[in-house]
């Protein structure tokens, strides 16, 4: 069984609309405890958080990583990627509160986002540190023509 989970309704509906076959397997949350009560009865073999968990202050991580744990088989894995601060956004963004920092999304500063940036592989392993180490990583790319350097720690771990 795989599930797509997400706190965002909108891209939820989108997800279902693009794959009506499975839409029922595309589940929109407010928060963690609809993790657990969605969650309470089923576990899984691997969990798969790609660009979204470094959006949580560093509590709401500790908090999600201990749900992640009991809702993994035992061996269970998670894959995970985290932002780094080697990513362009970092220069510009600004130190809020609770591992948070922030940024603004266009010049007249009205939009921004909190982003909790991994500094090094270091800070990576002691994330996660309540899983096993498999394997850590990274990954950076360039998707425009400003030379804009997009700059991810990957991470694979397995239930202790």
């Amino acid at each position: 069984n795989s599930f797509g989970v997400d706190i965002s309704l909108t891209d939820i509906n989108i997800a279902k609309k693009k794959n009506s076959k499975n839409k029922k397997k595309f589940i929109h949350i407010q928060g963690f405890k609809d993790i657990e009560k969605i969650f309470e009865k089923k576990k899984f073999d691997v969990i798969v958080a790609s660009q979204s968990l470094y959006y949580l202050s560093d509590q709401d991580f500790k908090k999600l990583m201990l749900i992640f744990k009991k809702i993994l088989n035992k061996n269970g894995m998670i894959f995970a990627t985290m932002i780094s601060t080697k990513t362009s956004l970092y220069k510009n963004s600004i130190n809020y509160k609770h591992g948070l920092r922030k940024i603004y999304v266009n010049k007249k500063k009205d939009t921004f986002h909190f982003i909790n940036f991994t500094k090094n592989s270091s800070d990576l392993k002691n994330k996660f540190n309540i899983f096993k180490i498999i394997d850590t990583g990274y990954y950076s790319v360039c998707l425009n023509e400003k030379n804009d350097i997009n700059h991810h720690y990957t991470f694979i771990g397995k239930k202790k």
